[in-house]
């Protein structure tokens, strides 16, 4: 990404019309260094070039899109939405790029907002539109809104969920303390579940002090991979917080063993 940054000012120097893509990538490199002061010096090179975000005759939607990447992981949301709203025209990344945007910057109120602003205008929602919209409601304990969301990929969109969806279900239920209903939806996946999914319950577990969930959970992770400790160690953990200490020796004897 330095690198990328680099050579945009050999190119400025050296008086080489930058294009689209140029800005495109530059865009990037500032997203992925979440340097959000060298992000607005590219967006004045952005204006100062006159792109104005067509899909016709220039596709220039793109340079939009990555503008709007780059302030959301820069954790400038209200700057994200003021390229969306003067964006001539948009395309369903533009949508994506606000609505995952506020659910990883904690606005999950803002990100349902959009999604069902996006419904509206007529833009179908993709499986990245879905991951969202359901990290937004995990994020924001909307739990009722996130089952309805889950179902309306299927029933309304046609889309079959990925392993993500499932994943951003579990921590949702979980997080409400639906134990029952995490473990139901992992075990009636289509898709075999991994450790990623289980361990997102086995967090809620230590949050919630539910031991014997707990339990279950953590034999769920060593049958996918015995040489993790992790489970072990959260397992401790949760026996110590309720001052159950011959489970914790057992635990960590265990560990040792395997």
């Amino acid at each position: 990404n330095e690198k990328a940054l680099g050579f945009f000012c050999l190119l400025k120097r050296e008086s080489v019309w930058p294009t689209h893509y140029t800005f495109g990538n530059l865009l990037n490199a500032c997203a992925n260094l979440a340097n959000l002061n060298l992000g607005v010096q590219a967006h004045a090179h952005v204006m100062k070039h006159g792109f104005c975000f067509r899909s016709a005759p220039e596709p220039h939607i793109f340079v939009g899109n990555a503008l709007i990447d780059m302030y959301m992981k820069c954790g400038s949301v209200e700057d994200a939405f003021g390229v969306f709203q003067n964006m001539v025209e948009r395309d369903c990344v533009s949508w994506n790029a606000v609505i995952v945007g506020y659910a990883q910057n904690g606005y999950g109120i803002e990100a349902l907002l959009m999604y069902k602003r996006m419904i509206l205008s007529g833009e179908k929602p993709d499986h990245v539109t879905m991951i969202g919209v359901l990290c937004a409601c995990s994020h924001a304990g909307l739990v009722e809104e996130g089952r309805c969301c889950f179902r309306s990929m299927i029933e309304v969109h046609g889309l079959q969920p990925w392993k993500d969806h499932y994943t951003c279900m579990v921590d949702l239920l979980g997080r409400a303390g639906c134990f029952d209903e995490a473990k139901r939806l992992i075990e009636t996946m289509p898709i075999q579940p991994d450790n990623i999914v289980w361990a997102s319950l086995l967090a809620a577990c230590k949050a919630y002090r539910n031991i014997e969930m707990g339990e279950y959970v953590a034999e769920k992770l060593l049958e996918i991979d015995p040489t993790n400790s992790g489970p072990y160690v959260l397992l401790s953990n949760m026996y110590a917080e309720l001052g159950r200490w011959k489970d914790v020796t057992r635990v960590r004897r265990l560990m040792v063993h395997r």
